[in-house]
């Protein structure tokens, strides 16, 4: 059997762990907080992803961005005052990536 990690051999085993979280009230807000950043970061991009991906459908030479492409965008995006975003700097960086 193969995985992710390459083929599996006898003498190896894999083990998956489940861990139960028990926030307090302040550790809540920091992960909804981190949640929710995370997940508007990602509509955003998808929707200039999709844009782009419109466009080229149209040109052929519209170039469709890749990964720092999108990081550089979002990086000019966060701090245009007219976006209204002073929250972004709420979480860690590692949340929009």
């Amino acid at each position: 059997m193969r995985s992710a990690f390459g083929p599996r051999s006898a003498d190896h085993e894999f083990q998956a762990m489940r861990f139960a979280l028990d926030p307090n009230d302040k550790q809540r807000g920091a992960l909804a907080s981190h949640s929710g950043a995370a997940r508007y970061a990602y509509n955003l991009g998808l929707e200039w992803l999709i844009e782009a991906i419109e466009r080229r459908k149209l040109d052929a030479s519209e170039s469709v961005p890749n990964a720092g492409a999108m990081h550089l965008r979002w990086n000019r995006w966060k701090r245009d005052p007219a976006n209204a975003a002073g929250w972004w700097s709420n979480n860690s960086k590692c949340v929009y990536q």
